[in-house]
């Protein structure tokens, strides 16, 4: 242990890191250096990916998971026409959620349009209210997100009634820190790993060989039923891999990345 302490120091300084980040590592690390080091410089950037509160909403459609609005179609004549426009206003719900490397909020199923008020009022008390909770409904309780002096951050994309005065003003006085309206490019919004939840909700949701909600109840309990099922090592894994996402598309100078195949290779995450 006088060796542990004599080292500690000068470690501590020159990675700039945690006792604790050192603790974690120095059995394996004091034998094989290169593995220390590799695990302190992984857990340092993955302690800020932890602080990350992630939000975005999604709508999900009563005839199936494909969002008309997204995908084109030929048609002949104003008939058809007509049909189509038909299926593309069909009934839906709108669902906000977030997550973050440890749990997940609770939903909120919105009704009709929203804005700055209404995204204020209905939607961002949910959404960071970050301690362990019972939902009166459901009787579920909910993970404890951060400590109650973790000084996490909140993220939401560019919705102009996230980037309202009102749900600025509402963060400013409600969240330890939160990315500004002008911090974050607006390419950034389908990057985040929230996109990834949405997607394999989608799929339990309409997918499975299971026949397609036949009301907006129906399909509002298989989607809540889907979030609460949702596994933690999914939501760390798909939280650590964002940047390693983030260095792809800086190797890509900002182009597309289509098939990122690299997974996070903690000891949390390969458990």
């Amino acid at each position: 242990m006088e060796q542990d302490g004599i080292q500690r120091k000068p470690i501590k300084k020159r990675l700039k890191c945690t006792d604790t980040l050192i603790t974690k590592w120095k059995n394996v690390g004091f034998d094989d250096p290169k593995v220390f080091l590799d695990g302190i410089r992984t857990d340092q950037d993955l302690l800020w990916w932890n602080k990350l509160l992630i939000t975005d909403s999604k709508v999900f459609l009563l005839g199936g998971g494909r969002n008309p609005k997204h995908h084109g179609r030929w048609v002949y004549d104003s008939e058809e026409l007509d049909l189509w426009e038909v299926g593309k206003h069909s009934k839906g719900l709108h669902v906000y959620g977030g997550m973050t490397s440890k749990g997940l909020t609770q939903l909120v199923f919105i009704n009709g349009n929203i804005d700055g008020e209404h995204y204020v009022n209905e939607v961002l008390p949910t959404l960071t209210d970050v301690q362990e909770r019972i939902e009166e409904t459901d009787d579920i309780t909910t993970t404890v997100l951060f400590d109650d002096n973790e000084d996490w951050i909140f993220e939401q994309d560019h919705a102009k009634c996230h980037d309202a005065d009102v749900a600025q003003e509402y963060l400013i006085e409600n969240v330890p820190n939160f990315f500004d309206k002008h911090e974050t490019p607006a390419k950034m919004d389908d990057l985040w790993c929230i996109e990834r939840i949405w997607a394999v909700i989608t799929n339990k949701v309409y997918g499975e060989g299971q026949d397609q909600p036949k009301s907006l109840l129906e399909l509002k309990r298989r989607i809540m039923k889907t979030w609460k099922s949702l596994d933690s090592k999914i939501l760390r894994k798909t939280v650590h891999q964002m940047p390693l996402r983030m260095k792809e598309i800086v190797n890509e100078k900002g182009g597309r990345v289509t098939r990122f195949k690299q997974y996070c290779t903690c000891r949390l995450c390969v458990e």
